[in-house]
């Protein structure tokens, strides 16, 4: 996904095919200014976050990491001590997982 602004005007977010945006009657002869944000996919995050510890609980004689109990940060309603962004209550990815391309690297 991505958002694009020509010369500071907004022009959309581009979430699926064929990422195209005209910018016709935005752009102007000489300088222009070309602003594009991209979000990667969320299966990254996840990914990124298992290189951190884990708080919780977890079943390891199965393939899924299912959660055996919540962690006490979770149940006393206060943010996650570690530096994750996510949380699961099953692993579907691992530390080692290779990456889905996305952003500017996707087809």
């Amino acid at each position: 996904m991505e958002e694009a602004k020509v010369n500071g005007r907004q022009l959309g977010i581009l979430w699926k095919a064929p990422y195209c945006i005209d910018i016709t009657d935005v752009v102007k002869v000489g300088t222009n200014t070309i602003e594009i944000k991209v979000v990667n996919l969320w299966v990254g995050r996840l990914i990124g976050d298992e290189q951190l510890p884990d708080l919780s609980e977890r079943d390891t004689t199965d393939h899924n990491g299912s959660l055996l109990s919540w962690s006490k940060w979770i149940t006393e309603g206060k943010s996650n001590p570690t530096d994750r962004y996510t949380f699961t209550t099953w692993k579907l990815w691992k530390k080692d997982s290779p990456l889905v391309e996305s952003g500017l690297l996707g087809p």
